[in-house]
């Protein structure tokens, strides 16, 4: 049987979903700009009806599993099927349900797999390190974005480590740099004056809004002329808009609920703040810290690999909201230097282009084809 795609080596990527967020976005940036060298296909495990037009922009294929409720069977079936009919050379997986898909796929279908590992404590329960064995012993190549996730992934076997490709995130700079404040609640709050700060991320638990919010009403009492607003939705949404409404903050503590493109409320900030308890190398700090924003952020992760304490931002501990008043402070107080900050900030961030991170994949690529 001739492969459909002859002329190009094929790649399909097995994802949850097609949202625009993390490691979704790495891939989107990803297939735009390497479709004119390899056949990419996407086949989405989930049943996801709603797909942002801009995947449809970029001309490929795109499968979705056809059953609301999507066991591991189906899966496996499903993703057996996506590669019997385009014969991928590569499957790369992306996050830890794909990855084992692949895994069990591979066992009787014939490609190169690689998986990828992003940061998220979702994955830490004692099955998710049995799995990962399995996957990543499975697989040909890994993919991850940090050191501190290849030395993670290292601890599993010993024969993984020459496994690992660590390529950092990558963002549109150009794009980035050129975003604007549209109408928005950001734009609506600087119109009358306020400073922003600003948050952006999914209402989950690493998130620490709580700490946020603590923060807030601690910083009502003494900057009246002070906003907060808090960028994305999802996870306990609703239980944090109540939060907000119980302690009288409706009019000091702004939720914007899912956005499309986070970077064109980030514009308006006066400071960036990212509370999180467990992170790896974010999209929109680095977004952050392409339009120089002043940044406060936590101590976790990645996140120190991008900032500099008090040379390009300033890092707290974690699950301490004092610290953030601390930091927030400072910046109120010392303007030139926040300034100086995110200026430091923008010359890090040029390290981090898209076409760099682009070429780094390309290359990895590359490298599977000769395995």
């Amino acid at each position: 049987m001739k492969k459909i795609f002859p002329n190009k080596p094929v790649i399909l990527h097995a994802v949850n979903k097609l949202v625009n967020a993390g490691a979704e976005k790495q891939l989107y940036y990803i297939i735009r700009e390497l479709r004119h060298k390899y056949q990419f296909i996407i086949a989405i495990l989930s049943h996801q009806k709603d797909i942002d037009t801009k995947w449809y922009e970029l001309a490929i294929p795109i499968f979705s599993e056809p059953k609301i409720k999507s066991g591991l069977v189906r899966n496996i079936s499903f993703l057996s099927q996506q590669v019997g009919m385009s014969r991928p050379a590569i499957v790369h997986s992306w996050l830890f349900h794909p990855n084992l898909i692949a895994a069990f796929v591979k066992i009787f279908k014939e490609y190169i797999l690689i998986t990828s590992k992003r940061g998220s404590n979702f994955w830490y329960q004692r099955r998710h390190f049995i799995v990962n064995k399995f996957v990543y012993k499975t697989s040909n190549l890994i993919m991850t974005n940090s050191k501190s996730l290849g030395d993670e992934i290292s601890a599993y076997t010993n024969d993984v480590k020459e496994k690992i490709r660590i390529i950092p995130n990558g963002i549109d700079l150009d794009e980035i740099q050129n975003r604007i404040v549209h109408t928005n609640i950001v734009s609506r709050l600087k119109e009358q004056g306020f400073h922003i700060v600003g948050s952006v991320g999914r209402f989950v638990e690493e998130k620490r809004l709580d700490d946020i919010i603590k923060a807030a009403h601690n910083l009502s009492r003494e900057h009246h002329n002070l906003r907060f607003v808090i960028v994305g939705g999802g996870g306990k949404f609703e239980y944090y808009r109540e939060l907000i409404n119980s302690q009288g903050l409706d009019d000091y503590i702004f939720l914007t609920g899912e956005v499309d493109k986070a970077s064109t409320f980030t514009c308006g900030f006066d400071i960036f703040l990212m509370a999180s308890s467990s992170e790896g190398m974010s999209n929109a700090l680095m977004e952050a810290m392409a339009l120089k924003k002043p940044i406060i952020a936590t101590n976790v992760g990645e996140i120190p690999s991008l900032i500099e304490n008090h040379v390009s931002g300033i890092l707290i501990p974690p699950c301490q909201p004092d610290q953030i008043v601390k930091g927030i402070n400072f910046y109120i107080e010392n303007e030139l230097i926040a300034k100086a900050y995110g200026k430091r900030a923008y010359d890090t961030i040029q390290n981090y282009s898209l076409k760099r991170m682009t070429s780094k994949v390309d290359a990895m690529y590359s490298e599977a084809l000769q395995l």
